[in-house]
């Protein structure tokens, strides 16, 4: 009797296809929170042989993982595949037909969390597997990695880099169960954008594999809204294995919800079945189903420890203001926030990009902002309070109210604010200086003015008119966005470029921060070199409108001297540009080019304390440090702008004294100024008394 050996039955699973569990009634209502889970899994199965007597059966099922955050029980033998996947083998001696199975597991899972990301790292041999394109994973293509590179420009880390993939999939590509009975490619994905968790996760890791991140594909079940469903993800070795789900644009923090069952290089999650038998006929495997059932779970406390701040108290309609969220998270997480308006009969207000999504790095303080409209429509004589609030998944729920007051317009304090910008573009490392004038102010208040950066608030306060420099150094390269707000209802948002430092590039510049009108200085600019070779660079000045260009040639380091010369007073802009092939870099300087002080110097003397009085005039701009070398005597005055009175112990008479100040770059100078006490003349002497009789007469 001949014996027929059955071929291996390869069943491939695309995750959105598989069949639905029972699932028990859990109170999970917020899955964002679980931070651990137990779930008891029974998975059961049908495998018909049509015909023939089978001597065994070695079935291979996918399992749920024993991993760093996932613990499993079971009692079912397993194996470990070419990826390091557990399996479970089922081997049966003589089986009846149909072959059925039923196992059981008890799982444990953690969330996941990313506290630590080495700046740099070597991908070991075992991970660069999953570089490699595959047939469905085509990460090799040309269309793919251009689309890639585009999303990353200006990201200033790996985590940066895989955080904007997965948001760019999240934000791009359509949810449609109505693809989830097949497994497309990403360059259909590409083409189509739509698809389910499968299609997002097989599009992120094409396009993180063409960056040279190895990424694989993770499939299991996630507990959602609608319970248990079968779910794709990714991870991606960036120094550790970081997860990403871009379906909920999850990127470092992996909440409890996930099970995971396999790690794949592909988008294809295998079961297999080989059995051997005479005349063994078709093998056909009619039922593969999960059940889950949460045992138990843990949430946690989501985080309360942040500010929200407005930038006023009281707005009027047609104002704008900024609402602000600041706080330092434990770890790398992409946060989605949302800060809803409140809802009335008089549409009280809008907000600009409702929603936000922010790279969260630990221990770096996060700011994010709203700019707020209130509607300038708004009925006269009335009170409103606008609550808004603000929503997230890691956050707890907050409100912060905007009170909006039509009634006493005449009393509010208005003013024109004018905003510049130091540095349109500038390089990473560098300061930023954005400068805000106020005019025409009016009400006497005290006008709160404030820059919201990428992870700071700056502000400061002023009374009536005034100018204000807020510096700061920028921590995102890119475009980056800034408000500047004042209470007085002012929001303006302002936008400058920061690129990465390249090979070569300006290093430093040394110029005077004050400097003399009409005072002819030179600034000095190192530029740095770290290729090879030397480096043939442009340098163009722009200075007081005037443009000069240099070409020089660069090996390590070159020192560079322009000159530098003012004609009129005022803070000025001293501007350099580094051109290299298609790189371009530029710095800018701020100077205050001040005009030397005039010092006017009156004396009067008081007959009755025998003291010489000394009025110090000072105009255009504060003598520093000034003193006085009289009669022997050496008198510190100090800083003067205005008038400032001294006296000093003096007989009569006529005097030569010596006056030395510094300007505003810290420069002395010294004159000498007579002095002349006169004697009293009879007029002054009959004044005097009569003063001072009227003054010792007692009022009755």
């Amino acid at each position: 009797m001949s014996k027929f050996i059955c071929l291996i039955l390869v069943i491939f699973l695309a995750v959105s296809i598989l069949n639905v569990p029972v699932t028990a009634i859990s109170e999970i209502k917020d899955p964002a929170s679980v931070s651990e889970l137990n779930v008891e899994i029974i998975q059961t199965g049908k495998i018909i042989v049509s015909n023939g007597v089978l001597d065994w059966a070695n079935i291979n099922l996918t399992a749920p993982q024993k991993t760093k955050t996932q613990n499993t029980v079971t009692t079912t033998p397993v194996i470990i595949n070419e990826l390091g996947n557990q399996l479970y083998n089922l081997y049966l001696e003589n089986p009846p037909t149909p072959i059925t199975y039923s196992i059981k597991t008890k799982v444990t899972v953690k969330s996941q969390r990313t506290t630590y990301i080495p700046k740099t790292y070597t991908i070991p041999k075992d991970v660069l597997v999953y570089l490699e394109p595959t047939d469905a994973i085509q990460s090799e293509d040309a269309k793919i990695k251009a689309l890639a590179d585009s999303i990353i420009l200006d990201s200033v880390d790996d985590f940066e880099k895989i955080a904007r993939l997965s948001g760019w999939v999240t934000e791009n590509v359509e949810y449609d169960l109505a693809y989830g009975t097949k497994a497309y490619d990403a360059k259909w994905v590409y083409e189509n954008k739509i698809g389910t968790c499968d299609e997002f996760a097989t599009l992120y890791i094409a396009m993180a594999r063409s960056l040279g991140f190895p990424s694989r594909y993770l499939s299991g079940w996630a507990y959602g809204d609608n319970g248990w469903e079968p779910h794709a993800y990714a991870e991606s070795y960036i120094g550790v294995w970081v997860p990403v789900d871009p379906t909920w644009n999850e990127v470092g923090h992996l909440d409890a919800v996930h099970l995971q069952f396999s790690v794949q290089k592909s988008n294809e999650v295998a079961n297999n079945v080989r059995v051997s038998g005479i005349k063994v006929g078709t093998i056909s495997w009619v039922e593969d189903n999960t059940e889950l059932t949460i045992t138990d779970f843990k949430e946690e406390e989501k985080e309360e420890i942040y500010d929200m701040i407005k930038s006023a108290e009281i707005l009027e309609a047609g104002d704008n203001a900024v609402v602000i969220l600041k706080f330092t998270p434990d770890e790398y997480k992409v946060l989605r926030v949302s800060l809803l308006p409140c809802a009335g009969q008089y549409n009280l207000a809008t907000i600009d990009e409702t929603v936000k999504d922010v790279i969260l790095r630990p221990g770096k303080e996060t700011v994010v902002y709203w700019v707020v409209n209130i509607n300038q429509n708004l009925p006269e004589n009335y009170k409103f309070s606008c609550p808004l609030t603000l929503n997230s998944r890691l956050l707890t729920i907050k409100t912060i109210d905007l009170s909006v007051d039509t009634i006493k317009k005449t009393e509010k304090t208005n003013a024109n604010v004018e905003v510049d910008i130091l540095s349109p573009k500038l390089t990473l490392g560098n300061t930023q200086t954005i400068s805000v004038r106020i005019s025409d102010a009016t009400g006497g208040d005290v006008i709160y003015t404030g820059v919201v950066t990428s992870n700071d608030i700056l502000e400061q306060t002023t009374i009536g008119n005034g100018r204000m420099d807020f510096t700061f150094t920028p921590i995102i390269s890119g475009k980056n966005k800034i408000v500047v707000y004042t209470s007085t209802g002012f929001v303006k948002t302002v936008e400058f470029y920061v690129s990465q430092v390249g090979d070569v590039f300006i290093d430093n510049i040394e110029i005077p921060e004050t400097l003399l009108v009409g005072e002819k200085t030179n600034a000095t600019i190192t530029i740095k070199n770290n290729r090879q070779t030397s480096q043939i660079v442009k340098l163009t000045s722009l200075i007081d409108g005037e443009e000069s260009i240099e070409t020089v040639s660069v090996f390590i380091t070159k020192t560079v001297s322009v000159p530098v010369l003012f004609l009129e007073t005022g803070i000025k802009k001293a501007e350099f540009t580094l051109y290299i092939n298609e790189l371009e870099q530029t710095v800018a300087k701020q100077v205050e080019v001040y005009d030397l002080p005039e010092i006017t110097l009156e004396t009067v003397y008081d007959y009755n304390t025998d003291e010489g009085i000394l009025l110090f005039n000072v105009s255009g701009y504060t003598a520093y440090n000034i003193s006085l070398d009289f009669s022997g005597e050496k008198i510190n005055v100090g800083d003067v702008f205005g008038q400032k009175k001294m006296r000093v112990t003096s007989a009569l008479g006529s005097y030569t004294a010596t006056i030395s100040y510094a300007d505003a770059s810290g420069k002395k100078y010294v004159f000498n100024k007579d002095i002349v006490f006169e004697s009293e003349n009879i007029i002054q002497k009959i004044l005097r008394a009569i003063k001072e009789f009227i003054g010792s007469i007692d009022v009755i």
